[in-house]
């Protein structure tokens, strides 16, 4: 309200009488630049504060002040915003603004999209400038917290943001005191107010997972682990013999993340794990049926996985079995293990009829494993009525030429007859 000294004066006479002096008291319009700001917003110690509270992300968020020019001087009014999250500008003039003894409207705008529970602070500026060079800041502190309803994640995968496929590399499964594998390193962060539950599905029999002291080995089917982030994860492959080779297997990530994109993941992982030294295995050889007293040969199939041939030794044998040669086992090649077939002389006199359990044992020299047990099940029948045991040792080719030779002096007895 603005009073002139004529009418403050009949204010005093009408609440205090006639005056026998004129009074000393007068109002009149200030001088310099002044502003009153109105609005819902509260006052704090420095000044205007526009709290927009704490809102649901993402948004934008409106406040609208109106300033008063309590002077009689033309005012020249700018704003002055460093805040990328706020814009504030006059309704409906623009940025700069003439106020000449009314007022305006002042709109302040928040617009944000965080995908994490922000709390945000930031100034405006209100600079009023008189006709004579007279200049007034006037200071506007806005606040703004914002939350989210629904779970977010923010995820590393061995460092990056997103999954990709991973190979472990080479890995020697024997080497002696080479410490641990080397590890896939997952994170798990929340990014709201709303639990990130995360689990994980479907682990190949050469990996491991750990996690705070928690290991589990492979093979699992379906889920075996569920946690509220935030926490870290640990995938490292089972540097054993038994996984030698070209390994690939994918670990199913899922999470409960409102993103239908971070669902599910599906992790890849590779390795190849080899070993220096030799690593030999064998093939089961087949049941072997023999006449009593017949020798026959049978052959073991040796594979080596390692990286060096493999060269065995007679460690023990069974009476009944012999073992004329030792070959060298070839070493892996191109990914392709390497094989020999091991020829063993069987001379099945000596056994009486039935089931026997005979094994010849190797050492492997400087591999793994240090012995190989090769057993053999042997089951001894009775030589055929009338057939001595020389003639049961005969080829059976001999009777096909014996054959073949009584059919072609058949035939010359009858041309003689003939002719």
């Amino acid at each position: 309200m603005k009073l002139s000294q004529e009418a403050f004066l009949g204010l005093k006479r009408h609440f205090l009488g006639v005056l026998v002096e004129p009074s000393p008291l007068w109002v009149a319009p200030a001088q310099r630049p002044s502003l009153l700001l109105t609005s819902d917003a509260p006052r704090g110690e420095r000044g205007c504060i526009v709290d927009f509270g704490t809102v649901e992300s993402p948004g934008a968020e409106h406040r609208t002040l109106r300033l008063v020019n309590l002077g009689e001087e033309a005012l020249t009014l700018r704003v002055q915003n460093a805040n990328a999250w706020l814009q504030a500008h006059w309704l409906p003039e623009g940025e700069v603004l003439q106020l000449e003894g009314r007022s305006a409207a002042l709109l302040v705008a928040a617009a944000h999209d965080f995908l994490e529970d922000t709390f945000l602070t930031g100034t405006i500026e209100l600079v009023a400038d008189g006709l004579e060079g007279q200049r007034r800041i006037c200071a506007i502190a806005v606040r703004l917290a914002t939350r989210r309803t629904q779970a977010l994640g923010r995820y590393g995968f061995e460092g990056e943001p997103e999954p990709r496929p991973h190979d472990f590399g080479r890995l020697d499964a024997a080497a002696v005191g080479a410490g641990e594998p080397p590890s896939y390193e997952l994170s798990f962060e929340s990014l709201t107010s709303i639990p990130l539950v995360v689990s994980f599905a479907d682990l190949p029999a050469w990996l491991v997972f750990a996690v705070n002291g928690y290991q589990r080995r492979g093979p699992v089917s379906g889920r075996f682990f569920e946690r509220v982030a935030p926490f870290r994860v640990e995938i490292r492959p089972n540097r054993s013999l038994q996984f030698l080779g070209v390994q690939r297997g994918r670990v199913v990530l899922h999470t409960n993340d409102a993103r239908p994109a971070w669902q599910r993941l599906d992790l890849e992982f590779a390795a190849e794990i080899e070993s220096a030294k030799p690593y030999l295995t064998l093939t089961p050889l087949e049941r072997v049926r023999v006449p009593a007293g017949e020798v026959v040969w049978v052959e073991a199939t040796l594979t080596n996985w390692g990286q060096s041939p493999a060269r065995v030794s007679l460690r023990s044998r069974s009476p009944a079995l012999q073992l004329p040669d030792r070959p060298a086992v070839p070493s892996l090649h191109d990914g392709q293990p390497g094989q020999v077939a091991l020829r063993i002389r069987l001379v099945s006199t000596g056994l009486a009829q039935g089931t026997h359990a005979l094994s010849l044992t190797l050492r492997v020299e400087n591999g793994e494993p240090p012995e190989i047990n090769i057993p053999i099940w042997v089951d001894v029948t009775a030589v055929a009525p009338g057939a001595t045991t020389a003639q049961a040792q005969q080829p059976s080719r001999l009777w096909a030429a014996v054959a073949v030779a009584a059919v072609v002096l058949l035939l010359i007895l009858l041309v003689a007859l003939v002719f």
